[in-house]
């Protein structure tokens, strides 16, 4: 019996617009800030926990994923 990995933290996806006003971008940057935070917390404590790096490299994608999210938009 394999062992549920918990789902890495989803930001929703929506289309980029065309000229986004200010508040919208720190909105957006700020939701990106608070998923790469929370997605990091579930990474170290997935590898304290000792899991296997099977079972870390979704995770640890989802994160780099994010990251690179949140370069684009600073």
């Amino acid at each position: 019996q394999k062992s549920q990995s918990p789902d890495p933290v989803t930001v929703n996806n929506t289309k980029p617009v065309s000229n986004p006003s200010i508040g919208d971008a720190a909105l957006a940057i700020t939701t990106l800030e608070e998923a790469v935070t929370k997605q990091g917390d579930l990474v170290r404590s997935m590898k304290a926990a000792g899991k296997s790096k099977d079972e870390l490299k979704p995770m640890i994608a989802t994160l780099l994923d994010l990251k690179k999210q949140l370069s684009v938009l600073k």
